[in-house]
């Protein structure tokens, strides 16, 4: 299926496969290859928002712990860009299921402010996983 959804790039699916840098750990979904774009990575999420609010943040782009996700995998494995494919359910004016499919795409050297700010919060909690120290329980906003 996947393969049928990004005609355009040459994709490979290997769910055994985890990439590590350091402490940090990436299973992805696929891993994609573009004869311009270089080396990325394709993320699935299916998501059934159950409030208003909970919608909004997909009417607003990908959800933060979905963007978060993607930087730290950006991180973890070097490579150029990523793709989230998103399948978003929600009832219709029928009241029947209706299924909106979103592609969002992240090209890494545009992305390198967000990620060095991950990066060295991430470095932060492991300090405190090493020390085994609660950390902190509120994360600042990354899209600022």
């Amino acid at each position: 299926m996947t393969c049928l959804d990004f005609p355009e790039y040459t994709v490979h699916t290997n769910k055994s496969v985890v990439y590590r840098r350091a402490f940090a750990f990436a299973s992805l979904d696929a891993e994609i290859v573009d004869s311009e774009s270089g080396k990325g990575f394709l993320e699935c999420k299916t998501a059934e928002p159950h409030s208003a609010l909970a919608r909004q943040k997909w009417d607003n782009g990908v959800p933060d712990y979905y963007y978060t996700q993607i930087l730290h995998y950006l991180i973890v494995t070097g490579w150029d860009f990523a793709i989230l494919k998103a399948q978003i359910k929600s009832t219709g004016r029928n009241g029947l299921p209706r299924l909106t499919t979103e592609h969002y795409y992240f090209k890494r050297d545009e992305l390198n402010e967000e990620m060095k700010y991950l990066y060295i919060k991430e470095r932060e909690f492991w300090g405190y996983v090493k020390r085994k120290e609660r950390p902190p329980l509120i994360l600042p906003d990354l899209r600022k």
